[in-house]
């Protein structure tokens, strides 16, 4: 089975929004990083009163659908002193996670996937 980490909650919220994601968690092995699992994807639609069921990440991981990963802080470190502060600027802290896991060889034999893109903003 193809394994995926996702980078953060984007992703997921996208892929529910395009009517992707449950078919996508039946087909794919997801990994998610802790801050991912238990901050960012706390998503909140005012028309859907709090996070829709196909995406409540604590559920799935504790039905066995997804697997959740965390970073050591050591890891997490070692990540940020590889790059400069500009490319860390645009990261959030489950994108961090995300991608020190991924450095660390933890996530071996791993695509991963995100949904951001550098904004204008960042470069000012």
């Amino acid at each position: 089975m193809l394994k995926c980490v996702l980078l953060d909650a984007n992703v997921i919220i996208e892929a529910h929004k395009i009517g992707v994601w449950e078919k996508l968690v039946e087909r794919v092995e997801i990994v998610v990083s802790s801050i991912v699992a238990h901050k960012e994807s706390l998503f909140y639609s005012e028309l859907e009163g709090g996070i829709p069921e196909p995406i409540n990440l604590k559920r799935l991981i504790q039905d066995g659908k997804i697997k959740e990963i965390s970073a050591s802080s050591e890891e997490m470190a070692d990540f940020s002193n590889y790059f400069d502060r500009v490319f860390l600027f645009g990261l959030d802290d489950g994108e961090i996670e995300s991608l020190s896991l991924i450095k660390s060889g933890k996530l071996k034999d791993t695509l991963f996937c995100s949904s951001d893109a550098l904004q204008s903003k960042h470069l000012l």
